[in-house]
């Protein structure tokens, strides 16, 4: 009888372990088959759908698309209630790992000066030298280390400067893995943040057309 129950025991076990591993299967395979958002109206559908269940902002998000080049407006502050782009704005990308001003290299790494991929949480925490920039949380493991690497938004005016070119000159000072944006673009931002009770939901990528 007590053999019995061993066997009986290692059998659940079993079946135990492959229903776990047939779940994570599942989930692997997916995320490797689920399909990008091939425009801004999808990527805003499944940002809503992020931002809900992580308890964000339902109002607005910010969504930056690195595809596009750094000389025209890639940052756009999208509202759900009225489906549509309100504002947009200028973004330069970090100088790290051999980026150039046309072609932006990502990276999580500290110190590597490189912009990062994925969804943020934009807090309310200000920079210690830059106060009017916010300091961004990642919430994958794309960017998982923004906050310890201090990657904030926030305004410069090197981007005031230099947004009327094709592409915004890479500037380590102005731009360390940040997004950096106009003063303007910054000053806008700040107002909109501080009318939202909930924290804002930004999410870069690279759309590749």
């Amino acid at each position: 009888m007590i053999t019995h129950m061993r066997t009986t025991t290692r059998h659940k076990l079993y079946a135990a372990l492959l229903a776990v591993i047939a779940a994570t299967c599942l989930v692997v395979f997916r995320t490797m088959t689920r399909r990008a958002p091939e425009s801004i109206e999808e990527r805003a559908e499944e940002a809503f759908r992020y931002a809900k269940r992580k308890g964000l902002s339902i109002n607005y998000c910010l969504l930056l698309d690195y595809g596009i080049e750094s000389g025209k407006p890639r940052l756009f502050i999208w509202s759900f209630e009225k489906n549509r782009i309100i504002y947009s704005a200028y973004a330069m990308h970090g100088p790290g790992n051999g980026s150039t001003d046309k072609t932006p290299v990502f990276s999580n790494v500290r110190g590597s000066m490189c912009s990062s991929l994925g969804r943020f949480e934009v807090t309310r925490e200000r920079g210690i030298i830059n106060k009017s920039g916010l300091r961004l949380m990642g919430l994958e493991y794309s960017n998982r280390n923004a906050y310890t690497r201090g990657i904030m938004i926030h305004g410069s005016r090197w981007v005031d400067r230099n947004k009327s070119r094709r592409y915004i000159p890479l500037n380590e000072k102005s731009c360390q893995g940040c997004v950096t944006v106009s003063t303007g673009d910054m000053a806008y931002i700040n107002r909109l943040v501080r009318n939202e009770e909930r924290n804002l939901l930004l999410w870069s990528y690279e759309y590749q057309s």
